[in-house]
């Protein structure tokens, strides 16, 4: 993934780890962290595999490290997983597990917010995708002047489809 931190919003989240932690031998208060949320198959594979075994738990937390995990942000090096303080991986696991289970488990208010959050570029987006046939993570990835510009193209172009742009009222 070519990770940075001003795509954190294509798919990924910003997580806080409540305490204290040692990582790289330095303690951070209240790290946050990047990651992406498991997927709908993934969280079923967390929950169909037994993680009171030690085995299986440990094979979870290294496939969403590996997979899932994206960085401690702020650190700028990566993080010497043997060298870090105990628990430190295994609350970066249930952060990202629990985080994602709630989707699942508050459906309507997670929606919800979802849907607050939602700004006029988010339905802009959506249009220009539809309408030049274009992938909407593709146009997430545009410009912000570019997107516009597709966009009024679109308004010329299917005028009885796409409404310009009004000032509200």
């Amino acid at each position: 993934m070519d990770y940075n931190i001003l795509n954190i919003s294509n798919g990924g989240v910003l997580l806080t780890l409540n305490g204290h932690f040692t990582i790289n031998r330095v303690v951070y208060y209240n790290p946050i962290i990047s990651a992406r949320l498991l997927t709908i198959k993934e969280i079923e594979r967390v929950n169909y595999i037994n993680i009171e075994h030690p085995a299986s738990r440990m094979q979870i937390e290294e496939d969403i490290l590996n997979n899932v995990f994206d960085e401690v942000v702020g650190l700028g090096s990566s993080v010497d997983w043997d060298e870090c303080e105990a628990g430190l991986i295994e609350t970066i696991v249930n952060a990202i597990t629990l985080t994602s289970i709630a989707y699942l488990t508050n459906t309507i208010s997670k929606f919800n917010e979802s849907f607050s959050g939602l700004h006029v570029v988010n339905s802009m987006s959506a249009i220009v995708s539809r309408f030049m046939s274009t992938p909407f993570a593709e146009v997430e990835k545009l410009p912000i002047n570019e997107l516009f510009r597709r966009y009024a193209i679109c308004v010329a172009a299917f005028p009885q489809e796409v409404m310009p742009l009004k000032e509200e009222e």
